[in-house]
């Protein structure tokens, strides 16, 4: 294995502070640096070790394994993000410099390379389709709020039950005003006027918990307006109302589609796999 040194250098005078300052490596074969022939196995070992910058001479043996100061990482890329977000229409990135850096110092502690796992989560998560699919993502709309709405339809439409046409449209008219009074509740406080939070298990999670703030009981005003309109006003004069309800079109059900067989010629074919009682 061809092993090599990093040696800082100093400069000339042997000022300590220009020393300092100097962030010149100078990279040299492991034998010439110290008179020793790798190749015939005589001398110190490549060791693994990681790479830290001081103000005096050090030489740091490293090979294919050597690792570098989270520090000096992490201190040139916030550099390049102040850089960054001194350039016109790039001032918002200085809001995520503080958030890649501490991911970046939890994916040194956390992550383990060279691993099976290490190497099969890389190629999933470098996947180009996955990284089309990331930048197009939408910061703005979800579809959880629909995602609502469709199980606040089954409180007032459960599906084990059968609904005319016009009974299903008048319950789906009255999830939709429960909806719309109670989409944007705010949040319930406790005793000491903190946000209440519970605990719930979704079972997508399967056993997996997650924290939720609890939101202010829900209100039913919109019932109030309309008992007011049935007994001030369809009570009084229904004729108006009536005849909007039979203005409607209620569609065929999807049985109407196909042709009606004739049940006794129906019979004479065979329609049962087992074979007639006697």
């Amino acid at each position: 294995m061809s092993c090599t040194i990093f040696e800082k250098c100093v400069s000339s005078n042997g000022n300590p502070q220009a020393a300092r300052r100097s962030k010149a490596v100078q990279v040299k074969p492991f034998g010439h640096s110290v008179g020793v022939s790798v190749g015939t196995g005589i001398g110190a070992p490549c060791l693994t070790s990681t790479t830290i910058k001081r103000p005096r001479m050090e030489d740091t043996v490293f090979d294919e394994s050597s690792t570098y100061d989270l520090l000096g990482e992490t201190l040139s890329l916030a550099k390049k993000i102040d850089a960054l977000g001194k350039e016109r229409s790039c001032g918002e990135v200085l809001a995520w410099r503080r958030s890649i850096i501490n991911h970046l110092y939890w994916c040194a502690s956390s992550s383990k390379t060279g691993t099976k796992a290490c190497e099969r989560f890389c190629d999933l998560m470098i996947n180009q389709r996955l990284l089309k699919d990331v930048s197009k993502l939408s910061p703005h709309h979800q579809t959880s709020t629909v995602e609502g709405f469709h199980s606040l339809i089954l409180k007032f439409a459960p599906k084990n039950v059968a609904f005319s046409f016009v009974g299903m449209l008048n319950r789906l008219h009255l999830a939709a005003l429960h909806y719309n009074e109670n989409s944007n509740r705010e949040y319930a406080c406790n005793r000491s006027g903190e946000p209440s939070i519970k605990v719930k298990w979704p079972k997508y999670k399967k056993g997996d918990h997650s924290l939720h703030y609890t939101k202010t009981a829900p209100t039913y005003n919109y019932m109030e307006s309309l008992l007011r309109l049935f007994f001030e006003e369809v009570v009084i004069n229904p004729v108006p109302y009536q005849e909007q309800i039979n203005e409607l079109k209620v569609p065929d059900h999807l049985c109407a589609a196909f042709d009606k067989p004739d049940l006794q010629e129906s019979e004479v074919r065979p329609w049962s796999r087992f074979t007639p009682m006697e």
